[in-house]
């Protein structure tokens, strides 16, 4: 008597969609599986998930030794019950069956959140999403367990790759958005979800995040800097100017021309004599002219040209012969002691003489 071959192991789901399901299984094979050869195919069977349910529809297979198996149109959002057998030559050499249950997934949601508004808060890492709460009119899970969760999407231009966050459904219509740059804009939308699909796109909105204060300085001072030293620059300018105007309109003193004979002639000093003073005018002009001699032979030898002399007193032939013969002068009392003292007796003895003359 021949042995119905027997599945080790029910089959697997492979993939689930709204309308259909994929199964796999392993395949039996002789002297290892329990059951008798030749195996000629598997059979695979469906039916819906209720109490009273009991009839069970195979499916017309195009090959029968495929390990794998997709049941088609099918109701979204259903309990099924799928089963597969072992099949040998011969009426009544089908094994038992080896069966799994299984669910097709959700219809997306319709409908979207509406009143999406995006608020910057002080914060400048944070944005503050709100939204109108309760579901708008029209708007269906399109599945068993409802609305689960809300997905928030945040993007920007200077920012990548796209964000989103995902929160409870039943949040009371605001959310603080973490994770977002300092001064940046973003755009923002928001989804439905049941739990096996996604919603379409909620009207997007926009929103710039605040600037924190090491951004705002560090944007400040490069300026700053900047107009101190255009400042300084300013200043240094118009001082240049104010002081070229300055000096363009100030006359300028002439600068002194140098004396080449007298600009190192020694300073005047009274003449002194060597030895024992003079005794009378005569002697102390004859000392004081040999100092004088002796001084401008000093000039001469250090390379300057002495002071140039007065001319000489010419004859006065109309009064020449009429003149007294000049005479050595003779000082009353005792002699001078000095050349200005000589001088002053030379002078008084003249004026004594003229006056001597005129009588």
């Amino acid at each position: 008597m021949n042995i119905l071959p027997r599945l080790t192991r029910p089959p697997l789901i492979k993939e689930t969609t709204p309308t259909s399901i994929t199964l796999s299984w392993d395949g039996w094979m002789a002297g290892v599986d329990i059951g008798d050869p030749p195996l000629i195919g598997y059979n695979v069977y469906y039916k819906e998930a209720l109490p009273d349910s009991s009839q069970w529809i195979r499916l017309d297979r195009g090959n029968a030794l495929d390990v794998s198996e997709m049941i088609d149109s099918l109701s979204p959002d259903i309990d099924y019950w799928f089963g597969v057998s072992a099949m040998r030559d011969g009426d009544g050499g089908e094994g038992p069956l080896k069966n799994v249950t299984a669910s097709t997934t959700c219809l997306p949601p319709t409908g979207v959140l509406s009143h999406v508004t995006v608020h910057q808060v002080s914060s400048p890492e944070q944005l503050l999403i709100t939204w109108q709460s309760q579901m708008p009119d029209g708007a269906s899970a399109n599945c068993r367990s409802g609305f689960t969760n809300i997905s928030i999407y945040f993007s920007s231009s200077d920012v990548s790759p796209q964000g989103s966050v995902q929160i409870h459904v039943d949040s009371a219509g605001s959310y603080y958005l973490g994770s977002v740059v300092p001064n940046t804009q973003y755009s923002v939308y928001m989804t439905l979800w049941n739990k096996d699909s996604e919603g379409p796109r909620s009207q997007a909105s926009f929103g710039m995040t605040s600037q924190t204060q090491t951004s705002v300085s560090s944007s400040i001072v490069p300026w700053v800097l900047f107009g101190i030293l255009l400042l300084i620059c300013a200043v240094v300018i118009l001082v240049l100017i104010f002081r070229w105007k300055r000096r363009k309109t100030d006359p300028q003193p002439p600068e002194p021309r140098a004396n080449p004979a007298t600009e190192d002639q020694p300073i005047y000093e009274i003449p002194t004599f060597d030895g024992s003073p003079p005794v009378d005018a005569y002697e102390s002009l004859k000392r004081l002219e040999e100092n004088t001699t002796d001084d401008a032979n000093i000039n001469v030898m250090k390379g300057r040209k002495a002071d140039p002399q007065p001319p000489k007193p010419r004859a006065n032939p109309k009064t020449d012969e009429d003149q007294p013969t000049y005479e050595n002068p003779t000082f009353d009392g005792s002699p001078p002691v000095n050349a200005y003292e000589s001088l002053k007796r030379l002078e008084d003895n003249t004026t004594d003489d003229a006056n001597i003359n005129g009588m």
